[in-house]
């Protein structure tokens, strides 16, 4: 069963081009997966030899990639997959925002996921222009302290936000995202050194050219839980994970 286990999990990863596992190698997180650390943000010991990111927004704490990490993230008009785990200390705060890819020359941010004021999440998405060209509110609000898988996706003209694998809600646009430009960068805890998250977070995933089906989400839910999962990390695009 643990062979099958990691056969199917392996395939879960094809087309990944983005992998944190956030679970306390700092090493990996820093120089393997070419993603950097700002305002010394710790690990929170959650037990069973597991650990989580943890962001601490008076500390202007967050992490951030260059799109020249991962040259293969191609968003534009592709469809995609985000997977994020999340433990918010205060859902309702305006200043929660999870992620967000920001043009390094000050353009108008091609994506942009955050908390309203009412703990729901909204999503933002840009062709880089001086518009959205869809935007979404979620129907479920977060509760403080608690775990949650938010994936984000895309099929054609349809964007989806799927909350512990189930559907929240849809939005339609048929542009092309911005965010593949080479001046790109991918913000996790903050928009361009602001708006900083308090919280912890899991492992991060981004597909491209790939939308997970909902039982995909659940192995990858099942597998990556910061507390109860297996971690059985592969070796995906040539990087290798823990296992």
């Amino acid at each position: 069963m643990t062979v099958t286990w990691y056969k199917h999990y392996q395939e879960l990863f094809a087309n990944c081009v983005f992998y944190l596992p956030l679970n306390g190698n700092t090493s990996e997180i820093i120089v393997n997966r070419s993603v950097t650390a700002y305002g010394s943000p710790t690990y929170t010991n959650l037990g069973n030899n597991r650990s989580a990111l943890t962001l601490v927004a008076a500390n202007s704490q967050y992490i951030t990639t260059p799109y020249a990490a991962v040259s293969s993230m191609l968003f534009g008009a592709n469809n995609y997959t985000i997977c994020m785990w999340v433990n918010l200390v205060n859902p309702t705060s305006s200043n929660n925002y999870l992620l967000d890819g920001r043009l390094t020359g000050g353009y108008l941010t091609p994506m942009a996921i955050y908390l309203g004021t009412l703990g729901k999440v909204i999503i933002d998405i840009s062709s880089g222009g001086s518009s959205w060209i869809s935007e979404g509110t979620s129907n479920t609000a977060l509760s403080a302290n608690t775990w949650y898988l938010l994936t984000f996706t895309r099929n054609g003209s349809t964007f989806g936000y799927y909350l512990d694998c189930v559907s929240d809600i849809t939005m339609s646009a048929t542009s092309s995202i911005a965010l593949y430009a080479s001046n790109t960068n991918l913000y996790f805890g903050s928009v361009a050194s602001s708006g900083f998250t308090n919280g912890m977070f899991g492992p991060i995933a981004i597909w491209i050219g790939r939308m997970l089906t909902i039982p995909e989400m659940k192995m990858y839910r099942i597998k990556t839980h910061p507390i109860t999962g297996t971690t059985l990390y592969p070796i995906i695009s040539g990087i290798r994970g823990v296992e």
